[in-house]
């Protein structure tokens, strides 16, 4: 673990257990599918139906825009799985993550925390926002990080550095195809 991760989780130890209703609802945040992706989904869905003359082309850098997202998650787990072993933060032994509510072990413990699926997906998508409209697609990527990323941080599913080069993975790909 380098030394941006370290002070991160340190600094994010301060606040575990001081607001009950902060703890869980990070925890619902980082848990809860339809939390994370509800907000996503209704954008791309607006602009999906959205009338205008533009409609054929907005539809067409959605749909690539999605082709992209599938392309840049399978890349991240082709990464988790070819890149070493990364214990997730609350159970890593040397971290003493002090958890900020009670948790239960997730089927995907045993997978490597690095890169962050979920950054990838969602910065991916959030990308494909922003390649349509840049207003709403900013609006996407403050969300991601407030209510996606952050959660996932805070009640330790992941380093900061599992999420920055997981939402640089779904950016770059997803610029890349799109």
């Amino acid at each position: 673990m380098n030394l941006f991760d370290s002070s991160i989780i340190n600094f994010l130890r301060g606040f575990f257990g001081k607001s009950e209703l902060f703890d869980s609802t990070l925890a619902l945040m980082a848990d809860n599918s339809l939390v994370k992706g509800g907000v996503i989904v209704s954008v791309l869905w607006f602009l999906w139906f959205k009338k205008n003359e533009n409609a054929v082309y907005v539809r067409g850098r959605l749909i690539m825009g999605m082709v992209s997202c599938i392309i840049a998650v399978v890349v991240a787990r082709a990464l988790a799985l070819l890149l070493p072993y990364r214990v997730r933060p609350y159970l890593n032994p040397d971290l003493n993550f002090g958890q900020p509510f009670n948790k239960e072990v997730q089927p995907l413990d045993s997978w490597s925390s690095f890169p962050s699926d979920h950054a990838v997906m969602f910065f991916s998508l959030a990308t494909c926002i922003f390649l349509i409209s840049r207003r709403l697609g900013l609006w996407t990527y403050l969300y991601v990080l407030i209510f996606i990323c952050f959660p996932r941080v805070y009640t330790g599913y992941h380093y900061a550095t599992d999420l920055l080069i997981g939402g640089i993975v779904g950016i770059l790909i997803t610029v890349i195809l799109s």
